[in-house]
């Protein structure tokens, strides 16, 4: 009888162990949660919000113009990718819309201008993601309807946080963007 039992014992420790070794938490093989200022999926992860975040470029791209027409469109304040898309699709010639499409970093191809709320954001994030140029307004993908029939884009200046939407879409100077994209993170 006592040998039974023993029998028992040792299959009931074997069932427990290979039980335990199958589900032991392996730390090499958890999911790996980027945290701010983190190289992540192509970029720098500058927001985090539950199970998805934002990275924009390493650098800016330069264009020589926001627009080499006139978008005569009114866009969201708040998402730049159907912005993006949007203005695009209008062909209306936006170069800072195009180079944002056209980048690859990270071999994503999901990439767009930000909207005027998503470049506030990364304003204020700045200091996870690096250098900027300070001396010339970044522009956002958001088109509003200024004075005398005109059309405008709202932009952020950099070095101060001066903003506001009464940028032309053409300027004297080449214009720094940089693309954004989202990202979540699966477990």
């Amino acid at each position: 009888m006592s040998l039974r039992y023993s029998k028992v014992g040792l299959l009931a420790l074997f069932a427990l162990f290979i039980y335990y070794c199958d589900n032991e938490e392996n730390p090499e093989e958890e999911e790996y949660v980027p945290e701010q200022g983190d190289f992540y999926e192509g970029g720098i992860v500058y927001y985090l919000r539950g199970d998805s975040g934002y990275v924009c470029s390493t650098a800016d791209l330069t264009v020589s113009d926001w627009s080499m027409g006139t978008c005569k469109v009114t866009t969201s304040y708040s998402d730049g990718k159907t912005n993006t898309e949007e203005l695009v699709e209008l062909s209306c010639d936006c170069l800072a819309a195009q180079a944002c499409v056209n980048y690859q970093g990270g071999d994503f191809d999901d990439w767009y201008l930000p909207s005027y709320d998503e470049l506030i954001i990364l304003f204020e994030r700045r200091r996870y993601i690096g250098e900027f140029n300070s001396n010339v307004a970044y522009l956002s993908s958001t088109v509003r309807r200024g004075a005398y029939a005109t059309y405008v884009v709202c932009g952020v200046f950099f070095s101060g946080g001066e903003r506001g939407c009464d940028f032309g879409m053409r300027g004297s100077v080449p214009i720094p963007v940089r693309p954004i994209r989202k990202f979540y993170i699966t477990e």
